[in-house]
């Protein structure tokens, strides 16, 4: 018996000639009831070898660990990013939307891990991205509605619970006196200016008019938090 293999095309992939009772594998599993898709063998390639590469990292970094080293046990972050326990920080100046910025910071961690809108779970965290902004002003910058940093701390999805676009829990907050206090129509949060007497405090805003600039954040490749 000859059995042809043919794409959705039309094209014929080749042939094979079958004994009644035999067996081979097509590229092909299960979508839905009644439905097949092509497999990709490097997706599930490449997925492996991804896996592989993460476990490694951690089994060198507890063997590094269980030595009694004190030493940190983490490669670092990449070219333009700054380490501050465990993760890595970056600042973008271009002012965008921040469906733009949460978009654009998705696009950054790479092969290895993902990046997000940046999230504050503690003073020394928020001191520490505040910071970050304010080496990237000067005296003379301008001060304005746009001129804040976004920051990754939503309630799109329900109104008056704010939850972090990295899903990480909402256990700090940095809210200004009176904040936040945008109800319904504001849903994204900035973090104040540093020529501001708001800098390093949040608050919410209309998500779809304001431009401001942002910051990223993600785990770092290999670290062991110290």
């Amino acid at each position: 018996m000859t059995t042809q293999i043919r794409k959705r095309s039309g094209r014929k992939l080749g042939t094979r000639n079958l004994q009644r009772s035999s067996l081979f594998w097509l590229g092909l599993s299960s979508n839905s009831e009644g439905s097949f898709q092509e497999e990709s063998v490097f997706a599930k390639s490449y997925s492996m070898a991804f896996s592989v590469f993460k476990a490694l990292l951690l089994v060198s970094c507890f063997a590094h660990l269980s030595s009694g080293s004190t030493d940190s046990c983490f490669l670092g972050c990449p070219s333009f990013w700054t380490l501050f326990n465990g993760y890595c920080y970056r600042f973008f100046g271009q002012r965008v939307s921040w469906q733009e910025a949460n978009y654009n910071c998705q696009t950054q961690g790479g092969w290895y891990t993902f990046a997000n809108l940046v999230s504050i779970h503690s003073k020394k965290e928020n001191e520490f991205v505040s910071n970050m902004f304010k080496s990237y002003t000067d005296s003379i910058d301008p001060t304005g509605p746009g001129h804040e940093i976004w920051i990754g701390l939503t309630d799109q999805e329900e109104e008056g619970t704010f939850v972090w676009t990295d899903g990480t829990a909402a256990d700090f907050t940095a809210w200004k006196s009176d904040e936040p206090n945008g109800g319904s129509r504001e849903q994204a949060v900035v973090m104040g200016h540093p020529n501001t007497v708001y800098f390093a405090e949040w608050y919410d805003v209309v998500l779809e008019t304001r431009r401001c600039r942002y910051i990223c954040k993600m785990r770092c490749l290999g670290c062991c938090k110290p």
